[in-house]
């Protein structure tokens, strides 16, 4: 079974989850284009890259899912997560220009699940019931915070995989307020 993105549920909403990430690092392309085509062209440089094309010659195991960003609308950072032992000090190092190695600190994020085939629209639909629930929880107090930044998007699955099977995130930072007790 493919390694994944570990992650601790702090609470289950019902329409989405409010999850604690440890420290993790990607490997990450930064590709010009639409969303799909994006996602498609940076996939061979990460490829590339966890299967030896790094100063080690290091072959990294495939782990999931793939993350993607978009910076402007036709600028997308897709990222491969590195594997769990990956030490950030000792990470391979990219011979392709095109591949970064990033660390990502620990944070707490919600997540909304979604089956199924995945386009751009797709993902900013998800994206924005994602933000609709977590403001109507805020609203009514059931949470306490606010969203950073913009939504990400992840995919666990191969594009072989047939697409009622495929499980698929849209995903935003979230940064939680503690409520003091009076004489705090």
């Amino acid at each position: 079974m493919t390694e994944q993105l570990p992650f601790k549920l702090v609470k289950d909403f019902g329409h989405f989850e409010l999850r604690q990430y440890p420290n993790y690092l990607l490997a990450q392309v930064q590709v010009q284009g639409d969303f799909v085509t994006a996602g498609n062209s940076a996939f061979n440089p990460l490829l590339r890259y966890i299967t030896g094309n790094n100063e080690l010659h290091s072959q990294l195991q495939m782990t999931a899912p793939v993350i993607q960003s978009s910076v402007e609308p036709d600028l997308h950072l897709v990222s491969f997560v590195l594997p769990a032992g990956v030490d950030p000090k000792n990470a391979p190092i990219p011979i392709d220009g095109k591949v970064h190695v990033v660390e990502v600190p620990g944070h707490l994020a919600v997540a909304r699940s979604f089956s199924g085939m995945w386009s751009f629209d797709r993902f900013l639909d998800q994206a924005q019931k994602l933000e609709e629930a977590v403001q109507a929880a805020v609203n009514s107090k059931l949470l306490s915070g606010e969203l950073v930044g913009e939504p990400y998007f992840a995919r666990y699955n191969s594009p072989f995989t047939p697409w009622f099977m495929r499980k698929n995130e849209a995903l935003i930072a979230f940064e939680q307020k503690v409520e003091l007790t009076k004489g705090q």
